[in-house]
């Protein structure tokens, strides 16, 4: 699935957090204060003084840093930090915040960037971007995928499903209906998806005019919870629409939480017993025991009187690596019993704290 680009726009993030998260607080601002270009170019100087570029780059950095495999992240923090020029960044704000604001306006960005509030939101604004740009991305790529349908010969009854799973549901499946409107015979070249969880075939590859058929959707929910968008393409020989976009928004409910959600034990460290805790979160449901998926691994299941539990996980051996997975089996109806994963690793890659 197409993902928002965390590479350079997280720079622009970042220099966004400065700027924008100031915006409305206009009632600070100084009265009266006179706007021209040498009080917007001394307001803006003062801002880099109090806000300084400094903070927007370090946090620029941390995020393209935590994009990196662990191994990578310290040597790609100081190649950064050495070869990035801060005068640039100073510079290029302070010409950007002079032509775009008032020097009142900068005056007020200064005064709440500047402030606790201020530098919390700088903080919390390139995790927010990340989680509303890919939404926000496939929204309008699904938009503009429309703008070559009225010349098309295949007329889909929709390319858009919206709904909800319930607690039982493990996947779904949607057919997306359509019927050759043209004078020739289309042919359907390949479905395909770039998330292993989603599935997509035509019920045949050539579709007659005046003939219909359907592209079936499968998306398997796996561990995912909340809201999920999932898309396949269909690649066709129609000139006029030679691509089309077929999308699911399912909102799939959180049936049990597991904090952690994974155990790591250190190669040649303790063999200590690591606990995850489990919360159910829908009520009818309860947890009838776990299953490991290597050997290497011990579980027990501790239920509490809630009907969560505790799962205390131990390895047999720490001298190796090894990796595997634990399934929490909940049952969720009298007919259907559900897996939720607990991650484990015994690895030699050092680590401050879970990820």
């Amino acid at each position: 699935m197409r993902r928002y680009s965390s590479s350079i726009p997280a720079v622009a993030v970042a220099f966004l957090a400065m700027v924008v998260a100031g915006c409305g607080r206009r009632d600070g601002a100084t009265p009266g204060r006179p706007d021209t270009l040498e009080s917007r170019q001394a307001a803006a100087r003062d801002y880099v003084r109090r806000v300084p570029t400094s903070i927007a780059v370090d946090d620029a950095i941390r995020q393209l840093a935590d994009k990196r495999e662990a191994s990578q992240r310290d040597e790609f923090r100081r190649l950064l930090k050495s070869e990035l020029r801060p005068r640039v960044v100073e510079d290029a704000t302070i010409q950007a915040l002079a032509r775009h604001f008032t020097a009142e306006e900068i005056d007020a960005l200064a005064r709440f960037n500047s402030s606790p509030e201020g530098r919390s939101i700088q903080q919390k604004l390139g995790g927010f971007m990340d989680d509303v740009m890919p939404p926000f991305q496939d929204e309008i790529a699904r938009v503009l995928s429309l703008t070559n349908a009225a010349l098309a010969q295949l007329r889909w009854d929709t390319r858009l499903f919206e709904g909800r799973a319930s607690v039982e549901d493990e996947k779904l499946v949607v057919d997306f209906s359509f019927m050759n409107h043209g004078t020739r015979t289309v042919n359907i070249l390949s479905v395909t998806s770039t998330c292993a969880c989603v599935t997509g075939a035509a019920d045949r590859t050539n579709y007659p005019p005046r003939h219909g058929g359907a592209v079936r959707v499968q998306f398997d929910f796996e561990s995912r919870v909340g809201p999920q968008s999932k898309f396949v393409t269909v690649l066709t020989d129609d000139p006029s629409e030679p691509s089309v976009r077929l999308q699911v928004d399912v909102q799939i409910p959180e049936v049990v939480r597991i904090e952690p959600p994974f155990s790591i034990w250190d190669v040649g460290g303790q063999a200590a017993v690591q606990t995850s805790h489990v919360t159910l979160l829908q009520k009818g449901i309860k947890v009838e025991g776990v299953e490991c998926s290597n050997i290497l691994f011990r579980a027990e299941w501790r239920q509490s009187q809630s009907g969560g539990g505790d799962i205390c996980v131990t390895p047999a051996d720490t001298s190796l690596r090894a990796a595997g997975y634990l399934d929490v089996l909940v049952r969720v109806s009298p007919t259907v019993v559900r897996r939720f994963p607990l991650f484990l690793s015994v690895t030699s890659e050092k680590r401050k704290g879970p990820r």
